[in-house]
């Protein structure tokens, strides 16, 4: 019988009351209800604590939202064991919802196992350890409801009430078995495994994956085995509903349960075509849950009406079920025959592959492209003839200098005002230029995400003569995460390969040592001061220190320079010093001078790179202009056009203290292999080079999506027109 009192708390006074209480106590039990119907992510709606001796409170967490925080250090204390039961879940709304992370914590559900529980539900356990009844029908009742009616007070109490003194049985039984120690032990790393666990806001790939599998599974073994027949058109709209379902979700924040149940997507989805609105909010309407709490105390999961959102989006349903259904939404992650056969079995690696998926998610939202990169705008000639295609950026860069005039009768199509140079676009080799092309991935043809990937690496190509790399594309194409990762290591393969070849390798050379040390090992007879590269032409590299080099040094003086010794902090800062040009004879003042160690820790770092760089380290320069990066952006070679035009026309001189990304990593690599390539065997043999990537790619990838005209042997001549800003510069 429950001869305790209980309390409910749902003001400031009375929070810290409580907090006063829990201070004095050893041991508490703890449980939370949540709602997930109207909010996405869900709401901690009540928070019940059990404290022996004292009582048990029910927390009206709404009402305290914004004071939770003050029993932060009650739950962080190690000092207080916090009894749960199967606290996964509470741990982690504790932490989305209020920042509170518990210490200490033993699981009820833990102890059961280790005392051979099969059946480990609290119900079960309080039936069979503690011969106490309870009624759990009101676990999915509505807790935002307030105030919060006699029953489902009752049964919130009821869930910490005997917590703890089933806790204590457990104990006991666990103890008295054979290897109780051993198995207590188990039982406490796992209760505290509980309490490592990190809350992560779900992404949206994974979570539409998720709910999509989940209902084909439903679908086909939840239905007596429902046959397959249309099962490509049923998955298509399945997942077209998941992750409208999803989108909106989260812009509105509703629960996607209330936005649309799952009953309610697979009735849409398997049912004959709708063509009107009243059709579609009518299935929706029929297929919604219904139970019998549904009319006294709510549902915290399920909608038990129409939401609005369907209500406001019905036309916009409609259309994509109609893509769905005709094939325009494909979507071939999950063959159904392969789900049909899987059954119901979980896999074991059932949370790595949820790891690897989320991890894939994140890559695909960081690199892939966040718009459409063909745009495929027309450019035609003075006669009509079309010449290629190009973004909009391009075709406004023409309208604006009033090289072109827009044609009337079609759309994003631009006529020139003058005679076009006839080489390198009317030949039959420059097809690829002329023919529109799809935003998908080259090599599997994935259209959902996909990003730039150069046929040609950037650290060969960006030192390649003008004529040969600028408006070029031909060897810039569109790839997924997936494929850009094996085009990668094939690329690579063939990096190392050509640093065999040459004798050059892809990083930079060691840490020279400092000026200082070999001037006086010269004068031992132990060679010349300095070390000069093969081939370079940087001031830097000519005085023996890399820029790789020097902003190592530097990083490891804005982090322990204050603690190492002073021999070592000498030796990093004669580095610096050698790498800025400056002898030690010539300093009349020891250590380094203002803004010698900020020039150092960008030393061969891109501008977009800088200021984070700076920033980490606690610096605060003020960074010269330099725009040598250029924009994201073009029909497939924006980017790297900018970057190269920079390089080309000299207008973004890059610091005078680096060299930029030219002169670091591969790209330190790159311009010396092409400079030995071009003296040795001239253009032709750079032309090879470019060649055997090409070749190299198709063959290990095998693109079964390469844009029309796009060949291995593709060289087309480029020649620059009076208008183009390359006039006069190609040679």
């Amino acid at each position: 019988k429950q001869k305790t009192a209980c309390s409910w708390v749902n003001t400031p006074a009375e929070l810290r009351a409580l907090r006063r209480t829990l201070q004095q106590a050893p041991r508490i039990a703890l449980d939370c209800e949540h709602n997930a119907l109207r909010s996405y992510l869900g709401l901690t709606c009540l928070v019940q604590i059990a404290i022996e001796g004292a009582g048990d409170y029910l927390v009206d967490s709404l009402a305290l939202h914004c004071q939770m925080h003050e029993l932060a250090d009650i739950f962080a204390n190690p000092a207080i064991c916090k009894v749960v039961h199967g606290g996964e879940n509470d741990v982690l709304w504790l932490q989305r919802d209020f920042h509170l992370y518990l210490v200490n914590v033993h699981d009820t559900q833990k102890l059961a196992a280790a005392a051979g529980f099969h059946r480990m539900s609290l119900s079960h356990l309080l039936q069979e350890v503690c011969s106490v009844q309870v009624d759990k029908s009101y676990q999915s009742a509505d807790w935002t409801l307030r105030p919060l009616p006699p029953p489902l007070a009752a049964y919130a109490r009821q869930d910490v009430h005997y917590l703890l003194h089933l806790h204590d049985r457990l104990l006991q039984m666990v103890r008295d078995k054979q290897d109780g120690e051993k198995l207590l032990e188990e039982a406490h790393r796992r209760s505290q495994a509980v309490s490592l666990l990190l809350y992560t806001k779900p992404l949206h790939g994974p979570s539409v994956r998720s709910a999509t599998v989940s209902l084909l599974r439903q679908l086909l073994h939840g239905k007596a085995g429902k046959a397959t027949r249309g099962g490509d058109v049923v998955r298509d709209c399945v997942h077209a509903l998941c992750e409208w379902r999803d989108t909106i979700a989260r812009r509105v924040d509703e629960g996607a349960q209330y936005v649309l149940p799952d009953e309610a997507v697979l009735a849409l989805a398997t049912g004959s075509r709708r063509n009107s609105r009243a059709q579609l909010v009518s299935t929706v309407a029929a297929a919604l849950p219904r139970s019998e709490q549904d009319g006294e105390y709510g549902h915290c999961s399920k909608a038990s009406e129409v939401s609005w959102v369907v209500s406001r989006h019905a036309e916009e349903l409609l259309r994509l079920l109609s893509r769905a259904q005709e094939g325009g939404l494909p979507w071939a992650e999950v063959d159904m025959l392969q789900l049909a056969g899987s059954g119901n079995r979980q896999s074991s690696s059932k949370a790595a592959k949820k790891a690897r998926a989320d991890v894939r998610e994140r890559l695909v939202l960081k690199f892939s492209a966040k718009s459409p990169v063909y745009e495929n705008c027309r450019m035609l000639s003075q006669d009509g003839e079309l010449l290629c295609h190009c973004d909009r950026r391009k075709m406004r860069w023409y309208l604006e200098r009033g090289l072109a005039t827009l044609v009337a009768d079609q759309e994003n199509t631009i006529r020139l005002n003058f005679q076009h140079q006839n080489t390198g676009k009317a030949d039959a080799s420059n097809r690829f230029y002329a023919t529109s092309k799809s935003n998908h991935c080259v090599v599997c043809g994935e259209s959902g995400h996909y990003l730039r990937y150069r046929v040609v690496p950037s650290c060969y190509r960006r030192h390649f003569p003008l004529h040969l790399k600028t408006h070029r594309s031909h060897d810039i194409v569109l790839v997924c995460i997936s494929c850009h990762e094996a085009a990668q290591v094939v690329a690579d393969e063939v990096k190392r390969e050509l640093a065999a070849e040459h004798d050059i390798p892809l990083n930079p050379p060691p840490l020279a040592p400092p000026a200082s040390l070999v001037s006086a090992a010269g004068d031992n007879g132990g060679g010349s001061g300095g070390t000069k590269a093969a081939g370079d032409s940087s001031g830097q590299e000519a005085a023996g220190v890399h820029p790789y080099n020097a902003r190592r040094a530097a990083q490891a003086l804005s982090k322990n320079g204050d603690a190492m010794p002073a021999s070592r902090r000498e030796e990093l800062e004669a580095v610096i010093k050698q790498f800025l040009g400056r002898s030690q004879g010539e300093e009349e003042l020891p250590g380094l001078q203002p803004g010698d160690l900020d020039a150092a820790l960008v030393a061969g770092v891109s501008r977009r790179r800088q200021r984070k760089m700076l920033q980490r380290y606690g610096r605060t320069a003020v960074m010269a202009k330099n725009g040598s990066d250029g924009d994201e952006g073009g029909e497939g070679s924006g980017a790297e056009e900018e970057r190269e035009r920079g390089e080309s026309t000299g207008r973004y001189a890059p610091s005078s203290r680096s060299e930029e990304k030219d002169q670091w990593g591969h790209g330190w690599h790159g311009s010396r292999v092409v400079a030995r390539i071009l003296e040795k065997g001239g253009e032709e043999e750079l032309l090879d080079l470019i060649r055997r990537f090409r070749e190299r790619f198709v063959e290990r990838l095998s693109p079964r999506f390469m844009p029309p005209g796009w060949e291995v042997d593709h060289s087309a001549a480029r020649e620059f027109g009076k208008h183009s800003i390359y006039y006069g510069q190609a040679g």
